[in-house]
């Protein structure tokens, strides 16, 4: 299953965690807002939250150690840590929900 935009937040999940650390999700590209590279969003899974992420085209828009959110060459979001491992940085892993919130 995909991710669903309920109007006010996208929710989804992770699909996998690649070789890197990236988190991939089932958040395809184009249920996310036009508009909404170079904006930043919150992502909240379970009690933890995430402030003020960007999303961007590449890593090299933040600074090493950076989480960051971007589309991945599959098509679909990823969070991830620029020079880092954005699922130990966070603490998530396969089928783990959230949400994200533009804005």
């Amino acid at each position: 299953a995909v991710g669903e935009n309920h109007g006010d937040r996208i929710v989804g999940k992770v699909l996998y965690v690649d070789r890197f650390g990236n988190l991939v999700t089932n958040i395809p590209e184009d249920i996310l807002p036009q508009d909404g590279e170079g904006k930043t969003m919150t992502v909240t899974s379970g009690d933890r939250r995430w402030d003020q992420v960007p999303f961007v085209p590449s890593y090299g828009y933040v600074k090493p150690g950076a989480l960051l959110a971007t589309i991945g060459s599959n098509h679909f979001l990823e969070l991830s840590v620029n020079h880092g491992d954005a699922a130990l940085s966070l603490g998530m892993q396969a089928d783990i929900e959230f949400s994200v919130v533009f804005g």
